[in-house]
């Protein structure tokens, strides 16, 4: 028998964890696909999920290429995270993606950078 007029708790593991761990569960739903689309859904879950989120390493080596899902969503969130990225590579992004990239680099954004990849480029 369960008592209905008990209140319910709820716990955001994802607030209490360490940070290392936070990131090897991103790292696990980004996984070798590039699904930015799972980041991108656990970054409406709260602030500080988003918080958490943006704080963490995952956003050293950004790959963006033609096969990663949901690429548009990652190229909205740029601000947010381009001044942690260490690596980029770009490769057969769409132009607006490929021009939202480079105007955020000319305005001194991405200030952590140490490689960019640029890889066929040309894709409409």
């Amino acid at each position: 028998m369960t008592n209905t007029n008990a209140p319910e708790i709820f716990v955001d593991v994802i607030a209490n964890l360490p940070s290392e761990l936070v990131t090897q569960i991103l790292l696990h739903l980004i996984g070798s696909e590039h699904d930015w689309s799972s980041i991108w859904s656990c970054l409406m879950v709260s602030r500080t999920w988003q918080m958490r989120i943006f704080n963490s390493s995952i956003w050293r080596v950004v790959r963006l290429d033609h096969d990663a899902h949901d690429i548009a969503v990652v190229s909205f969130a740029i601000p947010a995270f381009m001044d942690k990225v260490q690596e980029l590579g770009l490769a057969s992004i769409p132009l607006d993606i490929l021009f939202r990239c480079l105007s955020c680099l000319d305005a001194g954004g991405f200030s952590s950078l140490k490689s960019l990849s640029l890889e066929g480029l040309l894709k409409g």
